[in-house]
């Protein structure tokens, strides 16, 4: 899984070096990349999110309350309504 904070920190901390390296990167499609990735959404894995629980003793199984559909959704398993739960 890719961390979207720890991608952006990176590419921000080599932007530093801009003055020594100017000749060999790209520069313009470095910030268009960190601009890109402080506009997406945080990816929110079904045993962080609040809409996500455990049903049933002997049988446990994930339930999601946004989408019944998706019978036992792995903890992995990730859609775009998540929303992270509080701790």
């Amino acid at each position: 899984m890719i961390d979207r904070e720890k991608v952006i920190k990176a590419l921000s901390d080599f932007s530093k070096f801009r003055i020594c390296l100017s000749n060999l990167i790209p520069w313009a499609e470095i910030d268009d990349a960190l601009a890109l990735l402080k506009e997406q959404p945080d990816i929110v894995r079904c045993k962080d999110c609040e809409h996500c629980f455990v049903e049933g003793f002997v049988h446990e199984r994930n339930v999601c309350e946004l989408h019944p559909e998706i019978e036992n959704p792995s903890d992995d398993w990730f859609c775009a309504d998540g929303e992270r739960r509080c701790t």
